[in-house]
């Protein structure tokens, strides 16, 4: 990496040489012989750097850098909260689109739903038997 980037450097250097040879000559004069020497200088750094290049600790580097990109990080815990605030959300929708009222959250033994009037109770449980039989509930009444 470090004889690609001397490369570099050298070859900026030397097209900023030639441009400010070109300023002080501007008859034109020295023009095709700037340009054969830029080319030659070109051309010859390029065989030079390809020769005396360091490919193996440029090989290594690149691969270091591609480890490093391939850890990531865990999101496993937040993707667990995210699925179980979508379910909260799907559950509180369900009883909503039934007309019925309700807070709905996920504690540690399961969903925690809130009803705002108990005489919704029936429905509920009539909905949730059906379309939440693999999730753990619980119906509660109050405010």
């Amino acid at each position: 990496m470090t004889s690609l980037r001397q490369w570099a450097l050298g070859c900026c250097i030397l097209c900023t040489l030639a441009g400010i040879i070109r300023t002080f000559w501007p008859d034109h004069v020295f023009k095709p012989v700037i340009n054969l020497v830029l080319t030659l200088y070109i051309l010859t750094s390029v065989i030079h750097g390809i020769g005396n290049a360091n490919w193996q600790g440029f090989v290594n580097e690149l691969r270091s850098w591609a480890e490093q990109g391939l850890t990531a990080e865990d999101f496993s815990d937040y993707g667990e909260s995210l699925e179980q605030e979508q379910s909260a959300a799907a559950i509180q929708d369900l009883l909503r689109q039934s007309g019925i009222e309700s807070i709905v959250c996920k504690k540690e033994d399961g969903y925690h739903i809130r009803l705002a009037y108990p005489a919704d109770r029936k429905q509920a449980e009539e909905l949730l038997a059906y379309w939440g039989k693999e999730v753990p509930w619980v119906l509660e009444e109050g405010q």
